[in-house]
């Protein structure tokens, strides 16, 4: 949607200019012409007092102004009075009339400044173009932010694991604790039977005594034999029960000494060694299982580290995958956005007012027109640039320079035009003249 006719009257410095449009419509001339004031006519009458830059729009020493559009489909009339407040007239090409809400609806954004965009911070600039890439893209561009943040933080936490686990110390000599825990075992085994030959011994010991006991009885009571042989008998008896019980002690003392198990000492320095190589047995196993350890965390640490750089190249590719029409070749950065590899910031003044003028015109949709307010800061390369685009994409170009132009200019000068043949005041094309107060 363009703009085919704009009449501009008694608006701000404007006496009366009224312009049958092209594709590039150069506004030319000295500063305060009236250049900037017919570009923001444009807003107005299209965008309502929300446009309004200026609390009194309307020329000084006139009570109202007016601004015509004619476009494809509409014919609009917006009337200003001194007091700011604004009225409106639009009727379409079915003759219906239509008010501020159905051109919102027509037009979302109403024009583009490309010029405006390569000024934009560069945070508001990235801003926009994810604004572009739409909801899905943006989505997905979250799904990697937020997967890279927690991958990121679970491998923090293992690499604080890690380092919590401190350095692996030398490897120690592995031992079989089995092994050593059934020798032991043997050992204790004959622990108890050299602590059971002591015991006999000491049986034995205390039997031998009294075994002197007896016999000491038997040399007291040589002289009552007779009165006491019944009782010498009984004692004899017993005597040769405990000598009996004796030679049976003594026996096993020799089957024991017999196997070899009486070195108490030897058994002991064996127990110690087998002590100190269950010790080692433990601490190798303590070792083993700080190694296991960290290997899995090692493991999953490098499994993060990779899934991180994954994730990352994922991004990348995300970002590299902008949707924007015209295979522009522009990537967001994690600072700003580069274009074909090059960084924004640091293509020529033409190439970004290209790239600019091409982002707005996806950013803005429906009425194919850009507005250029400061025309007269390029040079002519970059003015040749813009041109180039607006042409290439069918989007009319409204530019405001300072001087004679770029060649085929509209010359303003105090408010009107210069050298062109004006309209009747007030009468759109092929229709009858609309009230100033409609």
């Amino acid at each position: 949607m363009q703009i085919r006719r704009l009449l501009v009257e008694h608006v701000k410095g404007v006496k009366r200019i009224e312009i049958h449009a092209k594709d590039v419509n150069e506004l030319a001339g000295p500063c305060a012409s009236g250049k900037t004031t017919v570009l923001d006519s444009i807003s107005w009458a299209l965008g309502g007092k929300g446009r309004l830059k200026d609390p009194v729009p309307v020329r000084l020493g006139k009570t109202q102004g007016r601004i015509e559009i004619d476009t494809e489909d509409f014919q609009l009339v917006r009337t200003l009075n001194e007091n700011g407040q604004t009225r409106l007239v639009v009727r379409g090409k079915d003759g219906g009339r239509y008010g501020q809400t159905n051109l919102d609806s027509w037009l979302s954004d109403l024009t583009f400044d490309p010029t405006e965009f390569a000024r934009w911070p560069m945070a508001r600039q990235v801003e926009a173009l994810r604004a572009l890439a739409g909801t899905q893209w943006n989505e997905k561009l979250k799904f990697f932010d937020s997967m890279i943040d927690d991958t990121f933080d679970d491998r923090r936490l293992k690499g604080r694991e890690l380092k919590g686990l401190g350095e692996l110390l030398r490897e120690p000599e592995r031992v079989d604790l089995g092994e050593v825990k059934a020798e032991r075992e043997r050992l204790q085994e004959r622990a108890l039977a050299v602590s059971q030959v002591e015991r006999l011994r000491e049986k034995r010991a205390g039997i031998m005594i009294r075994v002197g006991e007896a016999t000491e009885r038997i040399k007291d009571n040589q002289a009552a034999i007779e009165r006491l042989k019944k009782e010498i008998e009984r004692m004899e008896g017993h005597r040769m029960a405990l000598l009996g019980e004796a030679d049976h002690v003594t026996k096993q003392i020799h089957e024991v000494e017999a196997e070899g198990l009486l070195d108490a000492g030897g058994i002991k320095a064996q127990m110690a060694a087998l002590d100190k190589k269950i010790e080692g047995a433990r601490a190798w196993e303590a070792w083993d299982r700080k190694r296991q350890e960290r290997e899995a965390v090692e493991k999953s640490h490098g499994e993060l580290d990779k899934q991180l750089q994954k994730l990352r190249v994922d991004r990348e590719e995300h970002l590299r995958s902008l949707p924007l029409p015209g295979e522009l070749g522009i990537q967001i950065l994690d600072e700003g956005f580069s274009v074909k590899g090059v960084p924004f910031v640091q293509l020529s003044g033409g190439e970004r007012i290209k790239i600019s003028a091409r982002v707005g015109m996806s950013l803005y949709s429906e009425l194919r027109i850009m507005l250029v307010q400061n025309g007269e800061a390029m040079d002519q390369d970059v003015y040749e640039a813009l041109v180039e685009v607006a042409r290439e994409e069918k989007v009319q170009l409204w530019i405001a320079t300072v001087g004679e132009g770029h060649g085929d200019a509209i010359f303003l000068e105090a408010g009107e035009l210069v050298g062109v043949e004006t309209m009747t005041e007030g009468v759109l094309p092929g229709q009858g003249t609309l009230p100033l107060d409609d």
